[in-house]
């Protein structure tokens, strides 16, 4: 006897846009916190030691960020094979409008490419402190030199 599950079509596909919502919030939270430690710690080390940290949990994060928006991205596409459906009107329609920037889906910037840019950033900035740190070399002085960001 098959089992009944308790969800539709729907409310999973609300539920993982709930979950992609709420795990790239807390990207940027972290993402922000990091970005605010800059201005505080004038240490070098303690600099790389928090970019290093943020730079593993926003990978982590994007991989649960990505996951969903893979599970989302299948669930809109089955969501639209039903003529009827909502979704499948507004998206036809929307499609057909003269906005070449908003006429095509947009779904995948927060669920790949946001989470994708935030580690590429932090993934840079680990680079530039580690060349100054053991190397000597200064690529760019906001990061590396200043007890001060602000310049006060």
């Amino acid at each position: 006897m098959k089992k009944k599950h308790s969800l539709n079509l729907d409310q999973e596909r609300y539920h993982t846009e709930n979950l992609i919502n709420n795990r790239f919030n807390f990207l940027l939270i972290i993402f922000s916190a990091t970005i605010a430690s800059l201005a505080t710690n004038s240490s070098m080390f303690v600099k790389l030691i928090i970019f290093i940290i943020s730079l593993v949990i926003c990978f982590l994060i994007t991989l649960t960020i990505a996951r969903a928006q893979l599970k989302y991205n299948e669930y809109f596409e089955q969501t639209k094979n039903d003529e009827n459906h909502p979704v499948k009107l507004n998206d036809d329609k929307i499609n057909r409008t003269k906005y070449f920037l908003i006429n095509k889906s947009k779904k995948n910037i927060i669920g790949f490419y946001i989470p994708l840019i935030i580690v590429g950033i932090l993934l840079i900035a680990v680079v530039f402190i580690v060349l100054d740190l053991f190397f000597g070399i200064k690529i760019i002085k906001f990061i590396t030199e200043t007890n001060n960001v602000f310049g006060n």
